[in-house]
């Protein structure tokens, strides 16, 4: 059997990718990221508001599906996602329980495949007031752990938390657009794991990635190797 770039990556970090990382790094900003510092700072955005987005444990799973098409780059590093607040933020929005999971694919597909999910427990607060972009970001270390994702393939970015509001647990609404725009081709908002809206509109965000090469074959079969020998070390521990 053939195995191919793209099929070797697949399998080399689906191996070793912690599916739990404590940390990363979240950010409040009046000011919209600089789009031109970024590879892909898609603004999905119209002058029309839709519904809302709200993260909160009785919501389930609120992100942003993206595909990144960019000329000359083969695959890219995930840094960070930034979301536009809408309201019901607080200045010192609890970080407790909240995560951050980026999948392969959507999540509320059969068999969806998680490739890291990030806890932000430990972070403290953080200013979710009215307005405000807040960058939900991964560390190098994160961000080397998940690895380089292909351009032309689809993956979802999604908050959730597991702690009630009464229980000192986040509650917050990040901003959508009421229209389809084309700020974001391939991908749409999501809410509760399933897509919002039949146009397909898109939360208001933004992506800081990195170009990256693929590595060549006989490195991802090293990669690979090693990745399940680790894992077989850990089922026998």
């Amino acid at each position: 059997m053939e195995f191919s770039s793209r099929m070797l990556l697949a399998a080399a970090f689906a191996a070793i990718t912690p599916v739990v990382a404590s940390g990363g790094v979240v950010t409040s900003s009046l000011n919209a990221p600089d789009t031109d510092s970024l590879l892909f700072g898609a603004q999905a955005f119209s002058t029309v508001t839709g519904s809302q987005l709200q993260v909160a444990s009785t919501r389930g799973l609120v992100g942003q599906s993206f595909t990144l098409d960019a000329p000359d780059v083969e695959a890219f590093l995930f840094n960070s996602i930034t979301f536009r607040i809408q309201d019901q933020g607080d200045v010192a929005e609890s970080l407790s329980g909240l995560t951050l999971s980026i999948f392969e694919g959507l999540p509320n597909a059969a068999t969806p495949e998680l490739l890291t999910t990030i806890d932000f427990s430990a972070g403290g607060t953080f200013d979710a007031t009215a307005g405000n972009y807040v960058t939900f970001g991964l560390t190098e270390a994160q961000t080397a752990a998940l690895g380089p994702l292909l351009t032309g393939v689809e993956y979802s970015a999604v908050l959730a938390t597991d702690v009630a509001l009464a229980d000192g647990g986040p509650s917050f609404r990040v901003q959508r657009s009421g229209t389809n725009t084309d700020g974001n081709p391939g991908g749409v908002a999501l809410f509760g794991g399933d897509p919002v809206g039949t146009a397909g509109a898109d939360s208001v965000f933004f992506l800081d990635t990195t170009a990256t090469a693929v590595p060549e074959p006989a490195s991802l079969g090293l990669v690979a190797l090693g990745g399940l020998a680790l894992l077989g070390r850990r089922r026998k521990a």
